[in-house]
């Protein structure tokens, strides 16, 4: 369980408080502010993590969970359904680096937006993916291109294939 250290509080009811409290789960791991319940994150709040991640959104008992933001140090982001401190399943939308083979067989590296369904973290269920020129609209399975799918060149909308997919 994390230990609170309460900075300040203002009561909003008889169970919870508006409080600004430093988490620690053996070092500190973060400050938070926001709703509080038993010295836990609980309701509307926003962490500031050591590892400069920053989460806005809801919590329980002291965890991510329900709707909000997560946008990570490395620049990454995520902004959907949350539970048990993981984006977890249904609809969401993610920003993040990947590698992907160009149209010339090129590999590259570059980041990527994805609109969609998750399940247990990973693309899961149909998606758009957009990276660089191209976008991938189509079902995905544990997050690979998996079933029936569009890659598109974005610039113009140029079919590159449609078809199945496996494992990609």
């Amino acid at each position: 369980m994390w230990k609170a250290g309460e900075q300040s509080a203002v009561p909003l009811n008889s169970n919870s408080v508006k409080k600004k409290i430093i988490i620690r789960k053996g070092k500190q791991i973060g400050i938070y502010a926001g709703e509080v319940k038993d010295d836990l994150p609980e309701g509307e709040g926003v962490m500031n993590f050591a590892n400069r991640d920053r989460y806005s959104g809801h919590w329980t008992a002291g965890k991510i969970d329900g709707k909000g933001t997560m946008n990570y140090a490395n620049g990454d982001r995520f902004v959907g359904q949350w539970r048990r401190n993981v984006y977890k399943d249904g609809q969401g939308n993610m920003t993040s680096e990947i590698e992907e083979v160009d149209e010339e067989g090129v590999l590259q590296t570059q980041k990527g937006d994805y609109h969609g369904q998750f399940e247990n973290g990973k693309r899961h269920g149909e998606g758009a993916f957009t990276y660089g020129k191209m976008t991938y609209r189509g079902n995905w399975v544990k997050g690979v291109k998996e079933g029936t799918g569009t890659l598109l060149r974005t610039t113009d909308n140029t079919v590159i294939f449609k078809g199945e997919w496996e494992n990609n």
